[in-house]
């Protein structure tokens, strides 16, 4: 029985492999779209304040307890930020803003699925001496709603979102 004949959408499934080497160096990287929260894009629209998706990178970072982004992301997407909050990093004690954001990530398992993130997302700003190929970190707070396989030797890692979802009721 194919998948739309059951009503329900299968897993969505996001996998890479790469040579070891890369994930030592970069980590496991996910080729996400950034965009606004979905309650914030009519508000948007409403003042109409342009704005455009912005594909890139992040790293999958299962020691991180909250997703952040390079505050150069919500600022492309003209947001304002909700608040300001205090956080403790790598890079010392930050007052940093907080923006909704929608974070995309396409699945490799079928053509239509993704898997969706929206969120309040600290924003912090780039640290020049550290040239990365991603512009944030998909925390635990993400890795909470899907599972994360990450296989060493062979190279490769998988998000997968295990909820089904009703066509229809997505």
């Amino acid at each position: 029985m194919q998948w739309w004949a059951t009503g329900l959408v299968p897993d969505v499934v996001h996998h890479w492999q790469v040579a070891r080497s890369e994930l030592v160096e970069q980590g496991p990287l996910v080729e996400v779209l950034f965009a606004p929260h979905p309650a914030d894009i009519e508000l948007l629209a409403q003042e109409g304040t342009p704005w455009q998706p912005i594909p890139h990178r992040m790293m999958v970072d299962t020691g991180a307890e909250i997703t952040v982004v390079e505050d150069a992301v919500p600022k492309f997407l003209n947001l304002e930020p909700i608040r300001f909050q205090a956080i403790a990093g790598v890079t010392g004690d930050l007052d940093c803003p907080i923006y909704r954001l929608e974070i995309r990530i396409r699945s490799n398992h079928h053509d239509d699925g993704h898997i969706q993130f929206s969120a309040d997302v600290f924003a912090i700003p780039p640290v020049a001496e550290l040239a990365r190929p991603h512009v944030g970190l998909l925390g635990r707070d993400f890795l909470q709603f899907v599972r994360f396989e990450y296989d060493g030797p062979s190279g490769t890692y998988r998000l997968v979102d295990e909820k089904p979802h009703r066509i229809g009721h997505i």
